[in-house]
């Protein structure tokens, strides 16, 4: 788990006190495949004509290791009912999965990065930098639609150079701060965004700053 992660904080473990260091420790909800096809056949019913697409997750990883199987059957699922993904993950994407992304209807793969000096401490379970870039790298040659997460903005310089190492790859990207963290405060987001926004704009990206962030 990494370490401004914000989950913790939102969910009953807070309140049972328990260390941050077991929330990783999880077990998939019971018959949980069957009961996502069961609403995504729903959803297909609902949608009738309309686009539909279900996004995965600003709360977990899709493909970290104890998600990824199940993920890849949820996409198969998906693909029978028609429905699009948004993802958003810091682990390694496969050729496989990417396959399986290009088989929908719309697929949107998005990575998180933070920082490229400091992520062994701020990330220290998760995949390099790099190797993320990677899966936008593999997106984009699949022709599928790629975005970056730079949440949250740990500072200026990590800001920057996040965008500069992503940017042949990424059609857009989202700013926001550090939150539910003693450290969030020592953070000039002004600063960070006023220089993040002057990189996009001059290399025609798209981008989105969440609000309460500047």
């Amino acid at each position: 788990m990494c370490r401004y992660c914000y989950v913790p904080g939102l969910t009953p473990w807070k309140r049972l006190k328990k260390p941050r260091e077991e929330f990783r420790h999880f077990r998939p909800k019971e018959n949980i495949i069957p009961r996502f096809e069961r609403d995504c056949s729903r959803l297909f019913l609902l949608a009738g004509e309309k686009p539909v697409s279900i996004f995965f997750s600003f709360t977990h990883d899709p493909f970290c290791e104890a998600c990824a199987p199940l993920m890849r059957e949820c996409l198969r699922i998906m693909h029978r009912f028609h429905i699009g993904a948004t993802i958003l993950t810091k682990a390694v994407l496969t050729p496989g999965d990417i396959e399986l992304l290009a088989r929908l209807p719309f697929a949107d793969v998005g990575i998180t990065l933070t920082t490229t000096d400091s992520w062994m401490r701020w990330e220290p379970n998760a995949p390099n930098p790099w190797t993320r870039v990677n899966n936008l790298r593999m997106a984009k040659d699949a022709g599928l639609s790629t975005w970056v997460s730079c949440e949250p903005i740990l500072g200026v310089d990590e800001l920057r150079e996040s965008i500069r190492i992503s940017s042949p790859w990424a059609d857009r990207y989202a700013l926001g701060r550090l939150n539910h963290n003693p450290y969030a405060d020592e953070i000039n987001y002004r600063l960070a965004i006023q220089k993040a926004v002057e990189v996009l704009e001059r290399a025609g990206k798209t981008y989105v700053v969440k609000e309460g962030s500047r």
